[in-house]
């Protein structure tokens, strides 16, 4: 029901459920059903971006969103996670300590390939994890560290070539030798 406002016969826009009001937390979830979730908590108060539920709500439907949480949630690593995994791309608006998490950057490169440039130096390095990436994204191989062993990279230009044939212009790109490689090529 509509309460009044006392004296001035104007209705007041909150709800009320017996003599209970309605939480900012219900007002977010009513607006996230009328905006997209990027312009809901862009527009929220700090205290709704530092709560937890609001943002893990947020990031749900729009993994960018969580550029709009408080920087404790986008340290987050559960926050994190739900907004990779809706769009890998939100790795970059993470904290740096996630982006050198390995669930956090396997989750975003398995959603976006690409998202392994935000990834930390550490984890471009990650054979496991660039092979995600390529296999979601052929092209996330360019923002692969070369590292220095050679033979680590051989391993993995063999099994990203081995599930998708483009692969091989990445390295020839960047002058490896391993066009040449029998093994790659085949």
């Amino acid at each position: 029901r509509l309460r009044s406002h006392r004296g001035s016969g104007r209705k007041l826009a909150s709800r009320t459920i017996g003599n209970q009001r309605s939480s900012p937390e219900d007002a977010f979830r009513k607006r996230l059903r009328s905006t997209t979730a990027l312009n809901a908590l862009r527009t929220a108060s700090p205290t709704l971006r530092d709560t937890r539920d609001v943002v893990l709500l947020a990031v749900a439907r729009d993994g960018h969103a969580i550029l709009f949480a408080s920087d404790a949630l986008r340290a987050d690593r559960a926050c994190a996670l739900a907004a990779v995994r809706q769009s890998g791309a939100a790795l970059q608006s993470c904290a740096p300590a996630l982006r050198d998490d390995d669930e956090v950057v396997s989750e975003a490169v398995a959603c976006d390939g690409k998202a392994l440039c935000w990834a930390s130096e550490r984890l471009r390095e990650d054979p496991r994890i660039v092979v995600r990436a390529a296999t979601q994204c052929v092209d996330a191989l360019k923002y692969c560290s070369a590292g220095d062993d050679i033979e680590r990279w051989r391993q993995i230009m063999i099994t990203c070539c081995s599930k998708n044939g483009l692969a091989l212009r990445h390295a020839a790109r960047r002058g490896e030798p391993w066009c040449d490689d029998r093994a790659i090529v085949e």
